[in-house]
């Protein structure tokens, strides 16, 4: 699992995605199914974009073609 939580609170979705992404292409993982937000914290005023939410995405390690032949 990739998770991302932000530091700050105003920190927005797109930036945890794009953080989590730049991981997984770094580690050489790929997405492994759908995105879940799970809230630490809520706002404490409706409407207030207050909260912290972790950002979670399942991960799994990208298979390595290991067949030296077809570099030929």
């Amino acid at each position: 699992m990739a998770t991302f939580v932000p530091q700050t609170k105003n920190c927005s979705k797109l930036l945890g995605y794009n953080a989590i992404a730049e991981w997984v292409e770094a580690n050489h993982y790929d997405l492994a199914g759908a995105v879940r937000l799970v809230f630490l914290e809520l706002s404490k005023q409706p409407g207030d974009d207050d909260y912290v939410m972790e950002i979670q995405f399942p991960v799994c390690k990208r298979e390595v073609d290991l067949n030296l032949r077809s570099l030929n």
